[in-house]
């Protein structure tokens, strides 16, 4: 394969002099789309794929920014692809780096119109919709836990009721983590039977819970990522990493606040009694 190229942008300053920064980051050449709308059961018509653009939002998480489109050769089959860039502490210094890229769903299908979402602890999900010749389009997800190399093995939503020919596909497609407990809500499109035209679908797929650390005396790294070994050493930086879980919290006085606004555990774990401040 050969290279195409993700156009990054970030504005500094937005509401001052607002400085204009731009990066060109070569990808994966992964065809410039079908230029064909994908089969689908049931009718001759087919659904446009949107391809060549970035669908769906795109999101920010410890300096790396997640987006997705559909690509694919120009006979097809369309392909769903994602890509992960790394900041590196740019624009202020550094450059944008391909930190992964990849595609989702099963080849043997057309898989179009995808999006991403990706909550605070790291973890992923992604939706799109999969047609072909012998099937309805159909609402698909994969998940990844954070730290995991790769997408779980793709499942299905939701299916449509019929074929889709209003001629419109794509529009509302968006994947966005709760604040309250790091699940993350998928948005898709499908087909109703009983207005023979697409209709919103919407699913929350729930994330791992997790066990985090807070120990104001133990020695820690640079970087602090909540492990029993190099744990951090404020409340407020637990449980504003955590989503869904336990924080265990060593003994001491935590002059500071926080306001308990998600299925988070506080437990205070060993070395005496915990105080904490809460508004």
């Amino acid at each position: 394969m050969g290279l195409q190229y993700c156009q990054t942008y970030a504005v500094t300053d937005p509401l001052g002099a607002r400085t204009l920064s731009s990066q060109l980051v070569s990808v994966t050449e992964r065809g410039g789309g079908p230029t064909n709308g994908a089969p689908q059961y049931g009718s001759t018509n087919t659904i446009d794929t949107i391809n060549g653009k970035t669908l769906g939002n795109a999101s920010l998480v410890g300096g790396d920014v997640w987006f997705c489109g559909t690509r694919g050769q120009s006979a097809g089959p369309a392909v769903a692809v994602y890509y992960r860039l790394r900041l590196n502490g740019w624009p202020a210094s550094g450059s944008v780096s391909v930190a992964e890229q990849g595609t989702v769903g099963d080849s043997s299908y057309w898989n179009f119109c995808p999006a991403i979402g990706v909550n605070q602890a790291g973890d992923a999900v992604m939706t799109w919709t999969r047609s072909w010749e012998f099937t309805y389009p159909t609402m698909m997800c994969a998940t990844r836990s954070a730290g995991a190399g790769a997408f779980g093995s793709p499942f299905v939503v939701k299916a449509s009721d019929d074929p889709n020919n209003d001629g419109r596909w794509g529009d509302y497609f968006s994947v966005w983590p709760d604040p309250n407990d790091g699940s993350l809500w998928a948005v898709s499109e499908w087909t109703r039977s009983d207005i023979q035209t697409w209709s919103t679908w919407w699913a929350q797929i729930q994330t791992s819970a997790r066990d985090f650390y807070v120990n104001l005396n133990a020695p820690f790294p640079s970087t602090q990522d909540g492990s029993l070994v190099f744990p951090y050493t404020t409340i407020w930086a637990g449980h504003a990493a955590i989503t869904r879980g336990t924080l265990h919290i060593f003994g001491g006085h935590y002059n500071e606040q926080i306001t308990l606004n998600k299925a988070v555990t506080l437990e205070a774990y060993s070395g005496g009694p915990v105080t904490i401040g809460i508004p």
